[in-house]
């Protein structure tokens, strides 16, 4: 099954040194006075405030009021990164990743989301589990993985805990464990991830690490049943004409 690599903008404004004028700018952002806003995180920036320059970064990306320019918007949170900001190595990261206005490196994308998640950024998390789960940028890796799953999972974010559900049912960097797969299917499942209710019902129709259960199997195909993920459908079918 694909893994998914979330990659997001995170829009986070904080502001330590130059508090008064970041928070102006973020006033002016809110009156959708971008001229001035730009002006103001422009000098912060300036004057080596990373948060200047990340909440620059962010109108560059496209998100605040002025003209696209990815090759600006990755110099500037490369600069806020270099000062400290935690996001702004994750946007970084994500550039990277992306290849959006800089050469593709997936190495250093990696680098830059291990470096966030020791920051506690939970997307830099997950996203570098992906990467040693994957091996691109990194070598291959299931039990380091793992590790960043669980911290994600743990975190509330429910693709964690399917793509740790995966490594158990697979045995990938763990030992084979079909009840604790179920038992996370079930966390990213109640959460609205479809592929994950479709797993567990599959779990559910041959009884594997949970007690058979071919109506509840049919309840969870239904729940996975969707124009993007149409074996759920055919799964709850064949169930539904065999009286389940």
């Amino acid at each position: 099954m694909k893994f998914i690599l979330i990659l997001l903008i995170t829009i986070f404004f904080s502001s330590n040194i130059f508090a008064y004028d970041i928070k102006e700018g973020l006033h002016e952002i809110e009156r959708q006075n971008y001229d001035k806003a730009f002006e103001i995180f422009s000098k912060a920036c300036e004057y080596q405030n990373g948060n200047g320059c990340y909440n620059l970064a962010v109108m560059y990306d496209g998100q605040q009021g002025i003209k696209k320019d990815y090759l600006k918007a990755y110099e500037l949170y490369k600069k806020a990164c270099n000062l400290g900001i935690t996001n702004a190595c994750y946007n970084l990261a994500v550039i990277y990743d992306q290849g959006k206005g800089v050469k593709r490196d997936l190495a250093e994308a990696a680098r830059l989301y291990e470096l966030s998640c020791d920051e506690k950024n939970i997307n830099g998390c997950f996203n570098i589990g992906v990467m040693y789960d994957k091996g691109e940028g990194v070598e291959q890796n299931f039990t380091k993985a793992i590790s960043f799953y669980k911290i994600t999972c743990e975190e509330g974010v429910p693709y964690g805990c399917y793509n740790l559900g995966i490594k158990y049912a697979k045995g990938e960097g763990v030992k084979e464990d079909y009840s604790k797969a179920a038992k996370n299917y079930k966390i990213a499942c109640d959460s609205g991830i479809f592929n994950a209710c479709y797993n567990l019902g599959i779990m559910y129709a041959y009884g594997k690490g949970v007690e058979q259960d071919r109506v509840l199997a049919k309840e969870l195909f239904k729940k996975s049943c969707t124009d993007e993920y149409t074996k759920g459908c055919r799964n709850y079918k064949i169930l539904e004409e065999k009286g389940y």
